[in-house]
């Protein structure tokens, strides 16, 4: 389920994902059933260790029902349905105000528009504060505590303390909920108690070895949150004559020290590896992406930022070279795989990008044969003229428009909905035709592909069709800030110079699906597209494919690798469509020197995405032989190949990445990979609101 957390990250979501089946109700309305274990916890510390005993365990159905307002724990891993009674949806309302009025009113300098907003911050309080007068429902009320004392918005600005005092005071003085208020905060303290604990043990444990500045910037800000949140608790709660127990000593400037010391430590590890490879003065792709770590920690480690002479004049001359490159690419309509890299990315897409890099730092041939059709080759597409389209004003036709323009058009429609655009953005598309300097450029590539991976029989003659695969490579996904992963399309066993040219105008198309539209509007970019690439690439039989993610996000463990493999294509795994194993490898273990640390589920595999024989292009859902669904869909030898793989690119990259490979004939392929889009939120709120102050007193306390 790769996609679903890359997409809960980009949107900085929480998400918990669960099993169920969607239905509809006798009113028409969508519900899913699901099922959920429940049981009792007692805790007991026997022989020393603390042990949590599950008792009275059964498995209950529950219904979900469109509009249904949900709590999510992402952290403990647990879901509560709150449903749709009244004073449940005029509290979300009333917090929804005023968390999105309180958050404009940290931005604004207009005098009109502060008082507007204070007005509509005294209206929430007022709503919130009639309901909790009334509220004589535990679940509720408990629902409203979470949203004064732990719920904050992602800007970090949250409830001012007067306002969390008043909310606090009324349920509190409120006598149908009093009791179990009281209850409840006394718990959560000792919750926020016990996981601030737990993040400050796991930080001096884990920083002195850490091997990425992502991981000590994520261990830091985790206690930072934690602290925020439990010392806005216990102020509220002493105001109350609650006073919570005493905090064990705990030294701020400690888990500074410890941050800025490893920090430093890392800078100055990739300076002599810098150092090193400029002396030995061979060409070493990874030179790239160690200069780029170097600038994060100098971004980080900004009370100290001295320059080397060496390092700049090699960003300087890497800088010359890549301008070079450019104005060398810049007007291509298909750049070949091996002139392609990070230099390029303005003209290929990121994804491109980064299966070049790949490639690049591979020591082994993992990347499948490809080229890209740039961006520019889609500008050209976007000026062709279209055929007469209506305007919307009363079946009126316009002419004489470009693609571009016509799209602009369809967008701009206040009568319409998404789904009403990206369709009739899609039949634009069909009607126009593709230049022909782009189709003669295409197929030339194409041939050079089929040339390079057609197998021979005994006979010298070829053996089967070679397919390939055509995906987007837009400039909006696969980047270091998001992923948008899955949101484009993907076309799988294209054959033949025609079919190719279909679908690469339907890959261009499918960059304004419902999906993609509404997301560029929900993330607050434009409405138009940056534009991008194209990748076709060699189709991969995958017998095994998944993907790997360099750190568990689900569990928050940096240390450990997650893999979903599956039998048969990749394109069943990342959308859910099928069952997968799931194996966990704990990192640093070098898996030609030591055996490899990992548990490994295996699932039930009763379906594989494989090819459609029948149509002769696409894919099918197929059953799977009965003695496979059990077996691990990966041997070990497989796993620890992936590993080293996986374990080495991110090493380049300084950063979690998220990668998509198949194993076709025992062969390991990767197939795309992109950045796990956290690690550069962590970056810019450690640099934007938690930076190192730089004292010389830190390094003197530990």
């Amino acid at each position: 389920m790769s996609h679903a957390g890359l997409i809960a990250m980009q949107f900085r979501k929480p998400a918990l994902i669960i099993s169920g089946k969607w239905q509809v109700d006798s009113s028409g309305r969508k519900i899913l059933i699901f099922k959920s274990i429940e049981y009792k916890i007692v805790q007991k510390k026997i022989n020393g260790f603390d042990v949590c005993i599950r008792t009275d365990i059964e498995e209950k159905e529950y219904t979900l029902r469109e509009g249904d307002l949900l709590i999510l724990d992402t952290q403990a891993g647990n879901m509560r349905v709150l449903g749709q009674g009244s004073n449940v949806l005029a509290l979300y309302e009333g917090f929804q105000l005023y968390n999105s009025s309180n958050e404009l009113l940290a931005t604004v300098k207009n005098e009109r528009e502060i008082l507007g907003l204070r007005g509509k911050l005294l209206r929430a309080r007022h709503q919130l504060e009639n309901v909790l007068r009334r509220c004589d429902d535990p679940v509720t009320a408990r629902y409203a505590l979470f949203e004064i004392l732990l719920n904050s918005p992602t800007s970090g600005i949250g409830m001012n303390y007067r306002d969390k005092y008043f909310l606090l005071s009324v349920l509190l003085n409120n006598p149908l909920s009093a009791n179990d208020t009281r209850e409840y905060l006394m718990r959560i303290m000792l919750e926020l108690k016990s996981g601030f604990t737990d993040a400050v043990h796991k930080a001096t444990k884990d920083m002195p070895t850490s091997a990425y500045a992502f991981e000590i910037l994520y261990l830091r800000l985790d206690i930072i949150h934690q602290m925020q949140v439990l010392e806005s608790a216990e102020t509220a709660l002493s105001a109350f004559g609650m006073v919570p127990s005493q905090n064990e000593d705990f030294s701020k400037d400690r888990i500074e020290a410890l941050a800025v010391d490893r920090l430093s430590i890392l800078k100055r590890n990739l300076f002599l590896k810098i150092k090193y490879m400029l002396n030995k003065g061979n060409d070493d792709f990874r030179l790239r992406h160690f200069l780029r770590q170097h600038d994060r920690l100098k971004s980080i480690l900004s009370f100290s930022r001295k320059s080397n002479s060496a390092i700049e004049k090699t960003k300087e001359e890497l800088s010359d070279q890549d301008n070079e490159k450019v104005k060398k690419y810049a007007k291509r309509l298909i750049i070949d795989s091996a002139e392609c890299g990070f230099e390029l990315y303005n003209y290929i897409g990121w994804k491109a990008a980064n299966l070049a890099e790949i490639d690049r730092l591979g020591k082994e041939d993992i990347v499948p044969p490809w080229f890209v059709v740039t961006d520019m080759a889609f500008r050209e597409m976007m000026q062709t003229p279209v055929k007469e389209i209506d305007s919307g004003n009363g079946g009126q036709l316009v002419s004489n428009l470009s693609l571009r323009e016509a799209i602009a058009n369809i967008l701009g429609k206040k009568d319409l909905n998404n789904r009403q655009k990206s369709i009739q953005i899609r039949s634009l598309w069909e009607r126009t035709q593709l230049p022909g300097a782009i189709c003669q450029a295409v197929t030339e590539a194409y041939k050079n592909i089929v040339g390079e991976s057609v197998v021979k029989d005994k006979a010298d003659k070829q053996a089967g069709l070679v397919y390939v695969a055509v995906r987007s490579s837009s400039l909006e996904e696969d980047t270091e800030a998001a992923a948008h992963a899955g949101e484009f399309e993907t076309y799988l066993y294209i054959h033949g110079d025609d079919q190719l040219l279909y679908y690469l105008k339907q890959t261009w198309s499918g960059l304004w699906t419902e999906r993609a539209i509404h997301n560029r509007a929900l993330l607050g970019g434009e409405a138009k597209l940056k534009g991008g690439g194209v990748i076709v690439q060699r189709m991969v039989d995958s017998c095994v494919s998944g993907v790997l993610q360099t750190v568990n996000i689900p569990k928050g463990n940096i240390r450990e690798m997650v893999i979903n493999a599956g039998l048969g294509l990749g394109e069943g795994v990342v959308s859910g469509t099928v069952a997968a194993d799931q194996v966990t490898v704990t990192k640093g273990i070098d898996p030609e020197k030591e055996l490899l640390r990992f548990s490994y589920i295996t699932s039930d595999k009763t379906l594989q995405i494989v090819f459609n024989h029948h149509a002769g292009f696409g894919t099918i859902p197929a059953q799977t032989i009965y003695h496979q669904r059990l077996r691990p869909a990966m041997e070990y030898v497989e796993l620890c190949q992936l590993v080293r793989n996986a374990a080495a690119l991110e090493k380049a990259y300084g950063y979690p990445l998220d990668i998509e490979f198949g194993i076709e004939n025992d062969h390991l392929w990767i197939l795309q990979a992109r950045p796990v889009a956290s690690f550069l939120s962590v970056l810019n709120e450690t640099i934007e609101r938690f930076p190192f102050k730089g004292s010389d007193n830190l390094h003197n306390k530990k």
